[in-house]
């Protein structure tokens, strides 16, 4: 009898295969349904703005006009009609600024989530029509909605190239991530303006019980959680060995270990109360776990102290049809797990920080081409964090510090440990792959592709390939790129054959790219230069008296590639 679920040939494995089928219909049938919904609430909201003009011009007469359609909307839906009404102003932006998402709704390539995804992050982009008109002539605002036109194009494509290969969860960061490349409206502004909103507020829940909720910075709020994450681990292991004692020593009323969300609810409280974390079942240091977040942080953003250099600013990075200078870099830095960060929170986090890793990027292709610091034993480990940034299994998110470094081919069937076979796993898939019958194949620039045990094909590609890829002007064409659920078509398999290791180094010899990084625990010397297209990873130490600018022999010299 096979030890492997669903081993082919089997019973279950037919049935599961039908099943799957079955379902593949069905999705890519309620795929196009949601399209449809989505032009007929479109279509509404349209001709609540016609009824609109057959009314009188007070506010009044227009709210009512809207509430009445979403109001109809409502009932047919079985929803709240304040619901009713953001799903048609959704559905408005969707179908008339995004058409090539919506041509990819309909044709089952991606769901919806995929779509409110790209909707909601492109946002940041800004609003064609009053806004944009307001105190300008017809010619000044004929003219800037055009090139704002063009700009969401370009970013339409570039997501919707992201949307076609990834789940809607993933799709939704890296969306944020290429909207910011393409933002007039820099992100220290719009931080600026969403930090003066950060409160702390309770719901109550009933049976005794209540919710605190906090709205913060990002980098905070995701180093606290990790924090709580880390102590209630180290609780956990505590509360197992009290429970082991007590049972061994046969005394009544065996504690019961705490799961890990009571044993977070547990701590943060404590924190918040007493001041420090405390445990019941005996002493422990928790006051010794700090809290982790990994930044990548391109070395524009941390080298100037000008936002508009390192952010969306219309006038620095965009030219006369408002779109990106290609090849200019990364943009903004970002928070694995999360997206886009400001630059100020950025260069703080590096000041604070003992160690950085230099990453050099193909500035042709956005691929990460080598992490390095001075020890060599840990080299692969930094270039697995910085190219993944996640467990690769299919739609997981999971960061690098609380995943497995996993062989793609078993170290013991002769894998090497190299990075063309290693990745980032979190504990669940790393455990699936090896006894569920899964397949994982490495391609090549760290494309993963798995299969399951029915034969589907899915690819993976590195987030660090969507955050380093330069920007590209939008195609004329409609896009006929493969959807999620058929299986994945791309480049030839490069294998993992003899396990060589990569060629890590930069592409043009001796010469950094424009893109080389210095990593966190690189410091700089008092005669270190360091060209202005070179990128510096987290935490970097700039020493005294350090020149920007080219020549110095301590450091290779980065020159931007021709264009």
């Amino acid at each position: 009898m096979s030890s492997i679920p669903f081993a082919p040939g089997t019973v279950s494995h037919a049935r599961l295969q039908r099943l799957a089928a079955d379902l593949e219909d069905v999705e890519q049938e309620q795929r196009g349904l949601e399209a449809r919904k989505v032009e007929l609430l479109a279509e509404v909201g349209r001709l609540a703005e016609q009824e609109r003009g057959l009314l009188p011009s007070d506010s009044r007469s227009a709210e009512m006009t809207h509430r009445a359609a979403a109001a109809e909307v409502s009932f047919v839906l079985g929803i709240a009609d304040r619901s009713a009404e953001r799903l048609i102003e959704r559905a408005r932006r969707l179908h008339e600024r995004y058409p090539r998402v919506q041509a990819s709704l309909a044709a089952g390539r991606i769901a919806l989530a995929h779509a409110v995804g790209i909707v909601e992050a492109g946002d940041i982009l800004g609003t064609t029509g009053a806004q944009t008109r307001a105190g300008a002539d017809a010619g000044t605002a004929s003219d800037s909605e055009a090139g704002e036109a063009d700009i969401r194009a370009a970013y339409e494509a570039e997501a919707l190239a992201v949307a076609e290969v990834e789940t809607p969860n993933r799709t939704r960061r890296l969306s944020k991530t290429i909207a910011e490349r393409h933002a007039s409206r820099t992100l220290e502004q719009r931080f600026e303006r969403a930090h003066a909103e950060r409160r702390v507020w309770v719901t109550e829940l009933g049976d005794g019980m209540a919710e605190l909720h906090a709205v913060a910075d990002a980098v905070s709020v995701h180093a606290a959680y990790d924090r709580l994450s880390r102590q209630a681990h180290e609780i956990q292991r505590t509360d197992r060995r009290a429970e082991q004692a007590a049972v061994e020593s046969g005394a009544p009323g065996v504690p019961q270990p705490r799961s890990l969300d009571q044993a977070r609810a547990d701590l943060a409280l404590d924190v918040l109360l007493n001041g420090s974390p405390s445990n019941e079942n005996g002493a422990i240091g928790l006051g010794r776990i700090d809290a982790r977040v990994q930044v990548i942080v391109p070395a524009a953003v941390l080298l100037s102290t000008d936002s508009r250099e390192t952010s969306g600013h219309e006038g620095s990075r965009h030219g006369s049809s408002g779109h990106r200078n290609p090849g200019y870099g990364a943009g903004a830095a970002v928070l694995a797990g999360f997206g886009p960060i400001d630059a100020a929170t950025a260069r703080r986090l590096a000041a604070i920080t003992t160690g950085w890793d230099r990453a050099m990027f193909d500035t042709e292709t956005g691929e990460l081409l080598k992490v390095d610091r001075y020890r060599p034993s840990a080299e692969i480990i930094r270039f697995l964090e910085v190219r993944d940034q996640h467990c690769r299994f299919w739609g997981c998110t999971v960061p690098p510090f609380r995943a497995d470094r996993d062989h793609t081919r078993d170290a013991a069937l002769g894998g090497e440990t190299s990075t063309r076979n290693l990745s980032v796993l979190c504990r669940r898939h790393h455990m699936m792959k090896h006894h569920t019958g899964l397949g994982m194949t490495q391609l090549k620039r760290g494309d993963i592709e798995w299969r399951s045990t029915l034969g589907r094909r899915v690819r993976d590609r590195p987030a660090s390939r969507v955050m380093f890829e330069p920007t590209r002007a939008a195609p004329q064409a409609e896009p006929t790129a493969q959807g999620n659920a058929a299986a994945t078509r791309g480049e030839p398999d490069a294998g993992l054959g003899s396990g060589a290791e990569p060629d890590v180094g930069p592409r043009t010899g001796t010469e950094l790219d424009s893109c080389a990084g210095l990593d966190p625990g690189v410091g700089l010397g008092p005669r270190t230069k360091l060209d202005p297209g070179a990128e510096i990873g987290p935490g970097a130490e700039v020493g005294p008296g350090a020149e920007i600018g080219p020549g110095d022999p301590e450091v290779p010299e980065a020159r931007p590639r021709a264009a």
